[in-house]
């Protein structure tokens, strides 16, 4: 006779032990939230034990869509609708001295852009105001070309970050779609 009951739960383990480690696919690294990372730099390879903590926002583009009607809309939509993920990401000194002056310089770029912006508007200097609206299109492409890594997209739990260098890349394994 069994001593099986149908009200016992299964025996079997249906955890997909793939889910939990960083791996590759084309330019992405697919990485589940939470889960450590190498102990390597994200963008050199080196082996190393520091990391930087990281906020990741992740923005569905089809939001953006509605900027279309009103930036006012898009700004309300991106913020109801936002995923928020702090990773602590792993980099080298180096990567982590270049991150820090990125943005110390970025910091200082931001009001001599804006202040001159108001200056051209409020002195009714066209030429101030064309060269201070051409200043803050170059400094949007720039923190856009200087972002660490950025959310690609979010498929099955697992984030795919963009912005990791190819000897890193290359040192993962290789995704499989479960």
């Amino acid at each position: 006779m069994h001593n099986v009951s149908p009200y016992d739960p299964p025996k079997s383990d249906l955890r997909d032990e793939r889910l939990g480690t960083t791996s590759r696919k084309g330019h992405y690294v697919i990485h589940r939230p939470g889960t450590d990372w190498p102990p390597r730099c994200f963008k050199c390879n080196k082996e190393t034990t520091e990391c930087m903590e990281v906020t990741f926002t992740y923005v569905n583009r089809w939001i953006l869509f509605s900027m279309l009607l009103t930036f006012l809309t898009t700004f309300i939509l991106a913020i109801i609708f936002r995923k928020k993920f702090i990773e602590k990401l792993p980099l080298c000194n180096k990567h982590i001295e270049r991150r820090k002056r990125f943005r110390q310089l970025l910091l200082c770029l931001v009001p001599i852009v804006g202040s001159t912006l108001l200056v051209g508007i409020f002195s009714e200097s066209n030429t101030l105001v064309i060269d201070s609206a051409a200043a803050l299109l170059l400094l949007l492409l720039f923190a856009n070309y200087g972002r660490l890594a950025y959310i690609a997209k979010i498929k099955d739990g697992n984030i795919w970050i963009a912005g990791a260098g190819a000897k890193f890349r290359k040192s993962l394994s290789e995704f499989i779609n479960p």
